[in-house]
């Protein structure tokens, strides 16, 4: 029986993950400006589509950069405080790329834009994990996800129907509401401990499970947590347990099949991909059709996660992903080899509606919960940071490479690539991936040690 009170922990968890609306809308931008940006006369230069794969990685690059010290500011300064100080370089970025002079006003505004985009997608996932009770610690984590692709999802929209300067505006207005927001959160008691500010951790505790809870022994756990870490401290000193060396291959892993899915290509080129598809006066439509999707699985992955559990929902999505990405790739190659396919037209668009859903349900939610699950507080200032970095270093990997490997072999082997790669995942997933569902911290790690 429920001992605690969970409206107030969804409220905080809403609030905290309005950065990852911010960060959808950075993911889809260039879905939805290619066609204003890329030979045509939104700016007074020309930007070819090599160019444009540039501006599109050096987001991911810029969050593979920042994503290494947001951390330690939230170690250090607080979570509140860091938030408020990322919306410096992401207000300048959509300056930069609403009035550019030149390409290198452009390429340095996304830069500043994937520097707040590091923090936004690494912060508030931790800050939820610790102020979430263990029984509804997975959905709340899974809440990240969904605003992710609700943020795309928004953007797709707007870009659709509106300029590129009102989607440059959209975006750079919500991180400046999301930092104004966070001031009225409250640090979470695992990090006001470790602060030594025990009585605001104790307040912290009653405002999110309710003035009856019983918050001693709670705080006894953490408090056992953050002497542990103290003692311990040190970046070599962390890799000593065997637990912690495990929770890094494994989420190091999950990272990087989740960038070699191919999930990210959608936001990434969406209207370029469906265009090719044969959506020409379509392609934002498709696109839209494919976020919604998107955004009412992760609905679905909410309850999903802690429902059938990590391990199955790993295994089978990944397995769909990946014959799902083979059908896409076979229309593709058909098509490029002269085999009249309009008969099939509307094959990617469903097998893509079928592949995002797959992917919200298991790989994306799974992966984010893992990583705020797997790791104990004293190691995740250190070991988060560098599964991040990987997957955001990926990511630039895969937007930068996209366009020169379509010129290159062609979008149908482009896309049997990435479905290779959602199989071997789903491998990966079947051997090494354990089941957390209803385990404390505690016990994840001692699983992990085993």
């Amino acid at each position: 029986m429920r001992n605690y009170k969970i409206s107030t922990q969804i409220l905080v968890t809403l609030t905290a993950n309005v950065g990852a609306i911010a960060f959808g809308m950075m993911l889809g931008w260039s879905g939805v400006t290619v066609d204003d940006i890329v030979d045509n006369d939104e700016f007074y230069f020309p930007v070819s589509a090599y160019e444009f794969s540039w501006i599109v990685a050096l987001m991911p690059l810029g969050a593979a950069f920042s994503v290494s010290f947001s951390g330690l500011m939230r170690d250090k300064l607080g979570t509140r405080l860091t938030i408020f100080l990322f919306v410096i370089p992401i207000t300048i970025g959509y300056t930069l790329i609403t009035l550019p002079l030149n390409i290198e006003m452009l390429l340095a505004g996304r830069f500043l834009i994937g520097i707040t985009a590091g923090c936004y997608v690494f912060v508030p996932i931790f800050y939820v994990g610790e102020i979430a009770s263990i029984e509804i610690r997975g959905a709340l984590l899974a809440f990240f996800f969904f605003m992710v692709n609700f943020g795309v999802l928004v953007i797709f929209i707007i870009g659709h129907f509106a300029s590129l300067i009102a989607v440059n505006a959209t975006c750079g207005i919500v991180p400046i509401l999301y930092s104004i927001a966070f001031i009225f959160l409250r640090e979470s008691p695992a990090m006001l401990i470790y602060k030594n500010r025990i009585e605001e951790a104790k307040e912290c505790i009653l405002f999110l499970r309710g003035a009856t809870y019983n918050y001693q022994a709670e705080i006894d756990d953490l408090k056992i947590r953050i002497q542990t870490f103290q003692d311990r401290i040190g970046f070599r000193k962390i890799f000593t347990t065997k637990s912690t060396r495990k929770a890094l291959f494994l989420i190091m892993g999950m990272f990087f099949f989740f960038q070699m899915s191919g999930i990210n290509i959608l936001p990434f080129y969406a209207t370029m991909i469906f265009s090719e598809a044969g959506f020409e006066f379509l392609a934002g439509i498709s696109s839209i059709v494919v976020a919604s999707m998107q955004v009412i699985s992760c609905i679905y992955s909410v309850v999903c996660v802690d429902r059938f559990g990590r391990r199955p929902l790993l295994i089978s999505s990944t397995a769909v992903m990946s014959l799902c990405l083979m059908g896409i790739g076979t229309y593709f190659f058909l098509k490029e080899n002269s085999i009249d396919m309009s008969k099939f037209m509307y094959m990617p668009l469903t097998l893509f509606c079928i592949f995002v859903v797959a992917f919200s349900i298991g790989l994306a939610p799974v992966t984010y919960v893992l990583l705020g699950e797997f790791f104990l507080f004293e190691a995740k200032i250190y070991v988060a940071p560098l599964t991040k970095v990987v997957n955001f270093s990926l990511a630039f990997m895969i937007a930068l490479t996209f366009v020169l490997l379509v010129s290159s072999v062609g979008f149908g082997i482009t896309f049997y690539i990435f479905a290779t790669f959602n199989f071997l995942g789903c491998i990966f997933s079947f051997l090494f991936i354990p089941e957390t569902k209803g385990t404390t911290l505690a016990e994840i790690q001692t699983i992990l040690g085993m």
